[in-house]
């Protein structure tokens, strides 16, 4: 009798220590998931709010079209990789979309992305009537996941969206995006034939799309419609905060008025 209460009580000991080491490791995990939480916020209140600042200094010493600002950042011994992005230097994904139809836009989305991107395209589709009566439907993205699906941070936070964004006002700040971001929006204004024409002198030269439009013999209405979907100042700026387990990732988006935070 007495082994067999000794037996009970042992059973229950090394359950209650299982127990308690089970509630200190949800304690510790709570504990790194908040400092994790107020690093985020203390960055987004720090290099996000003084995006403009940042990247107008960085493009001071730049040669090349610059819209991603790397950092990094050690607390408590774990370094924490911090990707500051200017969302308006990059060509927008439902730009694209309203103007160059499913099958180029995914064409030049890819062609943006890079060939190991792994684009999904999944918009919400949303349909309304006109004046006349007839129904049209456009395709709206709202996140990254719905163009690269289950894509982990570290990959949306590098070569895949360095190019493409679904945020902002659509927009493309022509000063500080590259090339081929340029090309793909023109590409929501020409047909084949001057696209081909303009990529031939963007490709060689150094000065503004507008001076390749007039090499290019575009027509004027032409250039008021590409005026109408660019611009040469950026308002809107994202910020990537990754620790290196990749637990309690953080992406905080401003648009100059709110900002909007997503977390893995």
């Amino acid at each position: 009798m007495t082994l067999l209460l000794l037996a009970i009580a042992a059973v229950t000991l090394a359950g209650v220590v299982a127990e308690s080491q089970r509630r200190a490791m949800e304690a510790q995990f709570v504990a790194a998931d908040l400092q994790r939480h107020w690093i985020g916020i203390s960055c987004e209140k720090t290099l996000l709010k003084h995006a403009a600042e940042l990247f107008a200094a960085a493009r001071q010493t730049s040669h090349q079209p610059l819209n991603q600002l790397h950092y990094s950042l050690t607390v408590g011994g774990d370094q924490i990789t911090l990707v500051l992005s200017d969302e308006q230097a990059k060509a927008n994904i439902n730009m694209l979309a309203r103007y160059l139809g499913p099958t180029l836009m995914g064409e030049t989305v890819r062609e943006l992305a890079g060939p190991n991107a792994g684009v999904a395209l999944l918009p919400t589709i949303t349909r309304e009537k006109g004046v006349d009566g007839q129904e049209t439907s456009t395709q709206v993205f709202a996140s990254y996941g719905q163009i690269f699906g289950a894509a982990q941070p570290r990959h949306l936070a590098g070569k895949m969206t360095e190019q493409l964004t679904c945020w902002g006002d659509s927009k493309l700040n022509t000063r500080a995006a590259t090339p081929a971001s340029v090309a793909a929006v023109a590409a929501t204004v020409l047909d084949k034939a001057e696209c081909e024409r303009f990529a031939k002198i963007w490709q060689k030269s150094s000065s503004s799309w507008r001076d390749a439009f007039r090499d290019a013999n575009i027509l004027p209405d032409k250039v008021k419609v590409m005026e109408s979907r660019v611009t040469d100042s950026s308002h809107c700026y994202a910020l990537w905060v990754m620790p290196p387990d990749g637990r309690g990732c953080c992406l905080a988006i401003s648009d100059g008025s709110e900002v909007s935070v997503f977390e893995w």
